[in-house]
């Protein structure tokens, strides 16, 4: 069955704000997520400032408070992308959105619960072992939205979005829904989570100092946020009148076994799921959005994977790295990162990766240095990888 998928609506929540225009400019000018409109750096992360974004909020709940941060992040996504798409009264809709890791949002309220529970108080917290589970955020919108369509979880460490995307895909292909909303969602971790990263090295030591492939780059910084996008396949967004961001030509995924937080320092699976996701460079890709975390093991791998797959294509085409925009929102980044990608698509201009005064010795391909730059675009990739080896990719085509 020929079901080609089209993206018809997206919806970003990030410390730039709520609003696609916002975000994109923010995007387009390199602004530091430590600097958007929502922020509130803290240490080596950058929170989403609550009272800005409820002030802000068009579907989240004002009177009460969440009990779960997701969950105003993933409704407010959604909710936007679904106006965006001007989807109202599909009840058959599926859903499929993620995110890496547990978690009761930024108040710890694993041990609310469980100094609630000793202390034999009544507490809104007792199913923390429900609201704390990964699939919450899917199943959160199912229940407040009465949808019937399937609803799924994927968690894929930092390649969680693209990855529910990719499922999302599939649900659409083999015909078990025609609309299905998909992203991915994450709030910064909880103390002990965030002393992992500290510990494995890959956090960097100042905002300024977040910068992927400069010769002196030392790590990200934590962000947190959502995206969601409205997938459906080309005849149902006809059918609705609907014109298409974009159409997804294709979408990939792979793992890398080196190890639960290395990859294969030459690039090889990277490169193998380039080539798929080309049919060994079929067809010419205008701009990669590529993963960029500025760690000292991802970059590297990253430029001699691009070597191996692009060969002298590379010379013509356009790369960047924005999770310094962004944060790395571990879960969520490469949904963000896919909607960055449509946008670029929509306003044919290729983002910037900023702070890159001076790139690392082996980067021999234009990463779009400090400034947007205005390009025909035809066919963009985003490219995502987490920790554990899972890889995914997806290619959009104007």
């Amino acid at each position: 069955m020929n079901r080609d998928i089209v993206i018809t609506g997206l919806g970003v929540v990030s410390t730039h704000g709520v609003t696609l225009d916002r975000f994109w400019q923010a995007v387009k000018e390199g602004c530091p997520c430590e600097e958007g409109d929502f922020a509130q750096p803290y240490k080596k992360s950058v929170f989403i400032d609550d009272k800005k974004l409820r002030k802000a909020g068009q579907f989240i709940n004002k009177r009460k408070s969440f009990s779960d941060d997701r969950r105003a992040f993933v409704f407010e996504a959604a909710g936007r992308a679904l106006e965006d798409a001007g989807v109202s009264d599909r009840f058959d809709l599926g859903v499929v959105i993620g995110c890496s890791k547990p978690t009761m949002g930024r108040a710890e309220r694993w041990m609310e619960a469980v100094k609630a529970m000793k202390k034999y108080e009544e507490s809104s917290v007792y199913n923390v072992p429900i609201a704390g589970s990964v699939e919450i955020p899917s199943l959160y919108l199912v229940k407040k939205m009465f949808l019937t369509g399937p609803s799924l979880n994927v968690t894929a460490g930092c390649a969680t979005g693209l990855m529910s995307v990719n499922t999302a895909c599939r649900l659409i292909m083999m015909g078990d829904a025609d609309i299905v909303i998909a992203g991915g969602v994450e709030v910064i971790p909880e103390t002990t989570f965030y002393a992992c990263y500290e510990n494995m090295g890959v956090l960097t030591d100042s905002f300024k100092h977040f910068r992927p492939f400069h010769k002196d780059r030392n790590g990200f910084i934590i962000g947190e946020g959502c995206a969601v996008v409205v997938l459906e396949t080309e005849e149902s967004a006809r059918n609705r009148g609907r014109k298409p961001y974009c159409k997804i030509e294709k979408w990939a995924a792979l793992n890398d076994p080196t190890g639960y937080t290395k990859m294969n320092p030459d690039g090889a699976v990277i490169s193998e799921l380039i080539n798929r996701l080309t049919n060994n460079n079929a067809y010419p890709i205008d701009y990669v959005n590529t993963h960029g975390t500025a760690t000292r093991m991802n970059d590297p791998a990253e430029l001699r994977a691009f070597k191996r797959s692009f060969n002298d294509k590379a010379g013509s085409m356009s790369f960047s790295a924005t999770k310094p925009v962004t944060g790395h929102m571990l879960g969520a980044t490469s949904a963000v990162e896919l909607a960055i990608c449509v946008l670029a698509l929509q306003h044919q201009a290729v983002p910037p990766t900023i702070r890159l005064d001076e790139p690392d010795a082996e980067c021999t391909i234009d990463l779009t240095p400090q400034k947007a730059r205005h390009k025909n675009l035809e066919r963009v990739m985003t490219l995502s990888y987490g920790f554990g080896g899972p890889m995914a990719g997806i290619v959009l085509k104007r």
